[in-house]
């Protein structure tokens, strides 16, 4: 899999929750590894995505567990 066109990732609201642009694999996907304590490297290899990918939907799930943790969510996904 590889990243948006313009060499950015994007993650986007679909019917399946929070997905990585151009995979069906969505941030629960990759929560489910780090839940089980799984290294960024081998989540990349397992789900076939690019180190970008990997990092933004960490970041992404990062932000979100700070706003929770606040009551303070802000962050917009189309």
């Amino acid at each position: 899999m590889t990243p948006a066109s313009n060499g950015q990732v994007s993650i986007i609201r679909t019917e399946h929750g929070l997905t990585i642009l151009g995979t069906r694999i969505t941030l629960y996907d990759v929560m489910n590894y780090v839940t089980e304590q799984y290294r960024p490297k081998f989540i990349r290899a397992m789900l076939n995505l690019t180190d970008e990918q990997v990092h933004c939907a960490l970041l992404v799930n990062i932000i979100v567990d700070i706003e929770d943790y606040r009551g303070t969510r802000q962050i917009f996904i189309p």
